[in-house]
């Protein structure tokens, strides 16, 4: 259910000019400081294929709840979802530097594996497991929305959490951090890269 609401609340904004008319990929992979290497091979790609990729994204996307929340055939849905998981997030890891994102949505992946046999299995957790499950969801909250309210720079008006400065640090540190508004509904119209031209004591020039 959770990736199905991930899915769905990303697609239904993304029907803007620059995803009907095909353009949001190469848009997205023109900005110098989030590409990467092969995304700018990709960038290169004959605009008819970057326009299918774009349209490609918003299929992925609208068809991906359906498979995850189908009550038929869910080994293959499951299966099929993760298939399209991977080509999507492991497209977006190769070709721009967003940071844990992909990565994050690939950690999925496990939970749609059906083992032979697994279905016969009812597995009820202890209530110390419930217990341990229920404090690590509202830790992991409480750091989303902790880094959230410091990393949304350009949502001024974001409520403000309270965060140590020690586990702030760690979060960092651990590439949690959580800039988003990139990509839906629009890719960043321009991008850029600051250069400051610096002179050290001993004359070096930077």
């Amino acid at each position: 259910l959770q990736l199905a609401v991930i899915y769905f609340f990303n697609q239904r904004p993304k029907p803007v000019v620059t995803w009907v008319d095909g353009s949001a990929i190469s848009r997205a992979l023109d900005g110098p400081g989030l590409v990467t290497n092969v995304g700018a091979m990709v960038a290169h790609l004959p605009p008819a294929l970057l326009r299918g990729m774009t349209h490609a994204t918003l299929v992925v996307e609208g068809v991906l709840p359906i498979l995850l929340l189908s009550p038929w055939w869910r080994k293959w849905t499951h299966g099929l979802a993760g298939a399209l998981m991977l080509a999507l997030h492991g497209g977006i890891h190769l070709a721009l530097e967003i940071g844990s994102f992909s990565v994050a949505m690939l950690c999925y992946l496990p939970l749609l594996w059906h083992p032979k046999g697994e279905s016969e299995r009812v597995l009820v957790p202890t209530q110390r497991r419930r217990q341990l499950e229920l404090v690590a969801v509202v830790g992991l909250l409480y750091v989303g929305a902790g880094r959230l309210s410091r990393d949304l720079i350009l949502v001024p008006e974001r409520p403000h959490v309270p965060m140590p400065a020690l586990l702030d640090r760690a979060t960092l540190g651990l590439g949690l951090w959580q800039p988003w508004g990139m990509f839906a509904p629009d890719p960043p119209p321009s991008d850029y890269v600051l250069v400051t031209d610096a002179v050290t004591r001993s004359g070096r020039r930077f």
